[in-house]
């Protein structure tokens, strides 16, 4: 399959000085998809390795410095603002993304929009977050904590605003640059309490702290890039808000599926036993680098595939699909094989009661890395309708699953029910794309990396005992070798390679 560029694109440049001309710069003219998508995993890569990472060192720290109860209360506040930042969101980012791809020229006016509606919806978030505080019956310390972040995630949102712009114009360094700069600067807060003795209720004010430093900061970056600035205007605010309402109550669906079971597992066992899950969840969450990366380097050219060449949009996703397979199965299958010492290396012995936990989340990174990109790529379709439906019925069978599993298995069984969960979504997106004609090769996308996979877990299993790092090089070297058995790399997938490795590439369209 051919990921490489066809014709080069006839669209006439802007006129001189306008927001499309940025825009046209990033066109097809020739330049290959494949070292684009290249270019764009490059950028971004280091924006999201530094994100991932400065978040995981916080969650560790916090692990390791607050003790179970007070890490149990960070926890719960922290999934409860995870949902509520739904609603801060509404799908706006993507909407930004998707349809500055399409009329760059709108950008100005969009963001505009897109700032008042966080705002306001904001406001209501916060006052949400102390009210659900209050019916629940969380201690003052949770609430004071719960309240804060809520306050923090509000500015935060704001922040991104500007970052979804730079995507939208294909400005891939520049968004990553703004990416990593937030996240090391709102973990700075939390680590420096830490250190200086603060207990939850300090943490969460120096994350604020660290979000409220990101807001002037992010808009600044932005006006160095693009010389337009937000138009705040309420004309044709009602479109954006229905249209992004829908991202939304996907995006949003699928947050409250990953934050469901923390909230769910602290009100039927309390907050030692929310730690622990938590601190599994958050392994999870760090296996998403890889996944996070590639959605941000393919969601601009699939947005515009998906109305300019729908058979290159076809070719692009299901290669997509077989390198998130690849990514899901190496790290989901060998890592739950591994899930003791992993735990026990990142927050030590009090935690390896939550093996069992991780053991059972890890493997649904095969389903839920992939689902990123058939997600995507139903939204790039307009699909975004019925995507918000399947994971409505995921939450909702979560919900009800986690009734039954979580009173008699405890963590074990909010693991195995988020995980049913999203094979659910996995195998109904995938379904719902099939039927609206864009059908990944099964055999390339999921076959032959279930069959490395395999192979690596046989490798894996007999060294687990051994040293970290043995088992972990073995699983490797037996993944890889199948998939060259299997011929699972192709000519595109070599020339990927290709331009990922030389100094310099495309950068944009």
């Amino acid at each position: 399959m051919s990921l490489r560029s066809s014709e080069p694109s006839k669209r006439a440049a802007a006129p001189p000085g306008e927001a499309g001309q940025e825009a046209d710069r990033h066109d097809y003219r020739g330049a290959s998809s494949t070292r684009v998508l290249a270019a764009n995993l490059r950028s971004l890569g280091v924006g999201q390795v530094v994100t991932r990472l400065a978040g995981f060192a916080v969650v560790i720290v916090l692990a390791r410095s607050l003790g179970e109860a007070d890490f149990g209360r960070y926890t719960v506040a922290v999934g409860v603002v995870g949902i509520l930042a739904l609603v801060i969101q509404l799908g706006m980012g993507g909407y930004l993304v998707r349809e500055g791809a399409r009329a760059p020229d709108l950008l100005n006016r969009l963001l505009g929009h897109v700032l008042v509606l966080r705002t306001v919806l904001g406001v209501l978030a916060v006052l949400v977050a102390a009210a659900l505080g209050v019916l629940l019956g969380y201690d003052r310390i949770t609430l004071t904590v719960l309240v804060v972040l809520a306050v923090a995630a509000v500015v935060r949102e704001l922040a991104n605003s500007y970052q979804a712009v730079l995507l939208a114009l294909e400005r891939a360094r520049d968004a990553a640059a703004l990416q990593a700069g937030q996240a090391v600067a709102i973990a700075a807060g939390p680590l420096l309490a830490v250190v200086l003795g603060g207990g939850v209720v300090t943490v969460a004010l120096a994350t604020l702290a660290g979000a409220a430093i990101t807001l002037p900061w992010s808009w600044r970056r932005l006006r160095r890039q693009w010389g337009e600035r937000a138009r705040i205007e309420l004309t044709g605010i009602r479109t954006t808000l229905a249209v992004s309402a829908v991202f939304a109550a996907s995006h949003g669906l699928h947050s409250v599926l990953t934050y469901l079971d923390s909230v769910m597992v602290h009100g039927f066992l309390g907050n030692v036993e929310t730690g622990l899950y938590g601190a599994a969840y958050r392994v999870l969450l760090g296996v998403f680098l890889v996944p996070a990366v590639y959605m941000d380097a393919t969601t601009r050219m699939i947005s515009r595939l998906a109305h300019t060449d729908r058979g290159r949009m076809v070719e692009v996703y299901s290669r997509a699909v077989a390198h998130m397979t690849m990514v899901g199965v190496a790290l989901g299958a060998g890592g739950a094989i591994l899930a003791g010492p992993i735990l026990e290396l990142l927050y030590d012995e009090p935690y390896l009661r939550a093996t069992g936990a991780l053991a059972i989340l890890l493997p649904g990174a095969i389903f839920a890395v992939p689902m990123w990109m058939t997600a995507m790529t139903a939204y790039a379709l307009g699909l975004q309708n019925r995507v918000a439906i399947t994971w409505g019925l995921a939450v909702l069978a979560n919900a009800v699953a986690n009734l039954f599993l979580i009173p008699r298995f405890g963590i074990e069984g909010a693991a195995a029910a988020s995980v049913a969960a999203e094979a659910f979504a996995m195998v109904a997106v995938t379904v719902m794309l099939r039927r609206a004609g864009v059908r990944a090769n099964l055999l390339e996308s999921f076959g032959k990396p279930l069959v490395a996979g395999a192979m690596m877990c046989a490798a894996v299993w007999p060294l687990r005992e051994l040293p970290l790092p043995i088992p972990i090089a073995a699983g490797a070297a037996a993944f890889l070798l199948g998939l060259l058995l299997l011929r699972a790399f192709g000519p595109d997938d070599r020339a990927l390679l290709r331009a990922l490795t030389r100094r310099r590439a495309t950068a944009g369209f």
